[in-house]
């Protein structure tokens, strides 16, 4: 069966429909400063032509990368290239390493889209991937902000283990729910009380 290439105008609508967002909405996502509705409108009706950068990744959007956060639409890393890569390989810790973040090599975690997003609130633990696709596990001393997408977060019961680590030394990721981070915490918690009433 033969490939049809689509017209941008085509293209554009027919990505921010199968999304079901408005063309306000869409803007939003394609991070369009002012008056970005019309610029989505005047793209869909052949007016004006995007950038090849814009039409790359209106083309590379799909439902899986895309969620509602509460209070604006915000780009995932894609679970079938990123997470796969990201939970299957082995990472060394990086020597470039301090009390800000823990920085990781390995294979790079391919991002298919803009890694420029909208700056949103961090925490302790949690990983960042920016452009160069090495993964940042954020420390103690982080900032409050950071503007790369995020792939997951450090369970609390391993943080200690995690600052701990070498540079140079091999980690590993292993996904769990918050269900089973929480009851791991429980236990930490635990063994830890028990350990100071013998002191």
């Amino acid at each position: 069966m033969r490939n049809i290439l689509l017209e941008p105008k085509d293209l554009i609508k027919q990505r921010r429909e199968s999304l079901g967002l408005t063309q306000k909405e869409f803007a939003c996502l394609l991070n369009l400063k002012n008056s970005g509705d019309r610029t989505i409108s005047g793209w869909e009706r052949g007016e004006h032509i995007p950038s090849n950068s814009k039409l790359n990744f209106v083309r590379n959007l799909s439902t899986k990368l895309v969620e509602w956060t509460g209070n604006r639409w915000v780009i995932t890393l894609s679970k079938e290239m990123g997470k796969k890569t990201f939970f299957e390989k082995e990472f060394t810790v990086s020597k470039l390493s301090d009390r800000m973040g823990m920085r990781l090599e390995g294979q790079k975690i391919k991002n298919i889209f803009n890694t420029n997003i909208k700056s949103e609130g961090l925490i302790k633990g949690v990983i960042q991937v920016p452009a160069d696709g090495n993964p940042i596990i954020m420390l103690s001393d982080h900032g409050t902000v950071g503007g790369y997408p995020k792939i997951g977060v450090v369970a609390s019961v391993d943080y200690d283990k995690l600052v701990q680590i070498l540079p140079g030394s091999k980690i590993k990721f292993k996904e769990i729910d918050l269900s089973h981070a929480e009851t791991l915490y429980k236990l930490y918690e635990m063994e830890t009380q028990n350990l100071v009433s013998q002191i």
